[in-house]
């Protein structure tokens, strides 16, 4: 199961059909300096800004087909390869 990574957040995006370039995610707003946990646990797979358009990034994935992105981040406080926990 997944849980949601703030406590208070704005929905900014999610699944819109009818967009040129659609995604299956949802897009959340927090303000600036909110504590980010983790949706569903899993291995941090990628850590960085080499992706246009991100920022901040750090990819966790779960080892069940799911995987979870959080970008446009302030600081990124884990490693390659760390195991993190809901």
């Amino acid at each position: 199961t997944f849980d949601w990574p703030v406590d208070s957040a704005r929905l900014t995006r999610g699944y819109l059909p009818h967009k040129r370039r659609p995604h299956l995610g949802l897009d959340l707003a927090a303000p600036r300096g909110t504590p980010i946990l983790v949706s569903k646990g899993g291995t941090v797979i990628y850590t960085g800004r080499e992706f246009r358009g991100f920022g901040k990034m750090v990819l966790i994935e779960s080892g069940d087909g799911w995987a979870t992105l959080y970008a446009h981040l302030d600081r990124i406080v884990v490693a390659e390869g760390q195991r993190v926990h809901q």
